[in-house]
Parts: C-alpha cells; structure tokens; sequence
C-alpha cells in the first residue's frame, strides 16, 4: 500500500514538475510573429498485437525571425487529415535568446519542438 502512495506522489510532481517548465517556457516567448502552416505530416502507431495501424496527422508550421527559418511542430494531432488547413498563418510566439523555441498562438498554448525536415 505505501508503495502505490510513494509512486502516486512521484507522479504527481513529475507532471507538476512538466506544468511549471512549460510555464516558465512560453513567459520567456516574448517575440510574435507570422508562421504558416505548411505540411500535414501523416503518421502511425501499431495497436498491441500489431495487426493494425492507426493513422494520425500532425501540422508543421514555418516562421522566420531575423531572416532565419524555422520549423515547429505543435503536440496537437488529429485522426482526421481536413482538420488542418495549410497555407493559413497563425501568431507565434518566441524566445528571443532561442527562436526554435515558441509556441502557436490558439493551438492549445503548449510550447513546441523544433522539427527536423
């Protein structure tokens, strides 16, 4: 019984640890500008038995700040390739000291990875 108390709280402050690092990462993203978003990336997981594969599609943004681009990717995804419209432009928000650090305004607020294509 202790053990499931101690791994509960191990938990808990791993995901608040998570919460308060993003946090403290989108108040550092104090630059805006125009990103677009360019390609739906489709991908896919195998289900336990792996005899079925479930496809899933991820937007990929573009921005450039002070004439270098970046790309990012959001940790939104869909099961449902229409629900991403390319060529629309969203505000992004940056790091300054980091521009391949940002975060897409009206996408769920999370900050982003940078992306590697």
């Amino acid at each position: 019984m202790i053990g499931y108390i101690i791994a509960g709280t191990i938990l808990i402050a791993l995901i608040l640890t998570k919460i308060i690092y993003d946090v403290i990462e989108k108040r550092k993203c104090t630059g805006k500008t125009e990103a677009e978003l360019i390609f739906v990336d489709e991908r896919s997981d195998k289900d336990s038995t792996a005899r079925r594969y479930t496809y899933y599609y991820v937007p990929l943004y573009e921005y450039s700040v002070n004439g270098k681009v970046y790309h990012a990717e959001t940790n939104e995804f869909s099961r449902n390739k229409g629900a991403f419209k390319v060529n629309v432009k969203y505000e992004v928000h940056y790091n300054p000291d980091k521009p391949y650090k940002c975060f897409i305004s009206g996408k769920k607020g999370k900050p982003v990875k940078e992306s590697q294509f």
